[in-house]
């Protein structure tokens, strides 16, 4: 079983469990995708940011009060437009890669709108890696034995959920960042440097109540209570 198989299997295990026991938001998100990625020592590289897509899925699983668990899995193209020293022209790197953050959330009311903030960990797994160089015609490379299947990163990020109607439906914009923290480079590539991926994202989305016995807004339902 690959490692994808077993995260979405773990997944589902996750959402059948949550749904039973209290209500969970799901939902889509999308937008666009600022990356690029840290040569180290990189004397030689100069790396510049690109701007690409990503889409995917999105879940929150309320933990206590403000606190909930914010996991999103998404396709995201990522990677850097780059120069070396003494070569005559712009080489560009791309890796397409299912992105799977899991983050401690705490959201907030302010009336109309709900902020919140949320920080953790955030996985990668590389699906391809290619890369051209605009100086060669028909240079395209494959260059998936490159690089790691597993990206590491830290993220944080912040978001506006707006309610709408009575039904728990929210639409919410976003942004977060992303620092990897492993070196994605191969031990036998020929690349020199250490790679280390950088991504910042601006997306927007909608989520859906689904289980807990009910339609109403969470934060609402914490109101009432009080």
């Amino acid at each position: 079983m690959s490692s994808i198989t077993r995260l979405i299997a773990v997944v589902c295990i996750l959402c059948m469990t949550f749904t039973a026991q209290a209500q969970i938001e799901l939902g889509v998100i999308g937008g666009i995708n600022g990356t690029s990625v840290e040569f180290d020592p990189g004397n030689k590289v100069n790396p510049n940011s690109r701007l690409d897509f990503g889409a995917g899925a999105v879940a929150n699983f309320p933990i206590e009060g403000v606190f909930s668990i914010h996991a999103q899995a998404m396709y995201l193209r990522k990677g850097t437009n780059y120069r070396v020293e003494n070569v005559p022209g712009e080489i560009e790197a791309v890796l397409s890669a299912i992105e799977v953050p899991v983050f401690a959330r705490f959201t907030f009311d302010a009336g109309n709108v709900h902020p919140y903030i949320m920080a953790g960990p955030s996985v990668a797994f590389t699906m391809n890696a290619e890369q051209t160089a605009d100086f060669i015609a028909s240079a395209d490379e494959d260059i998936s034995d490159d690089v790691k299947s597993i990206d590491l990163s830290w993220g944080a990020g912040l978001g506006f959920a707006f309610p709408v109607g009575d039904g728990g439906t929210k639409i919410f914009l976003q942004g977060t960042f992303l620092r990897g923290i492993t070196d994605i480079k191969e031990d036998d590539s020929d690349f020199a440097d250490s790679i280390y991926t950088r991504g910042v994202q601006a997306m927007a989305g909608v989520t859906f109540p689904i289980g807990g016995g009910g339609g109403g807004d969470s934060m609402d339902e914490m109101e009432d209570e009080e």
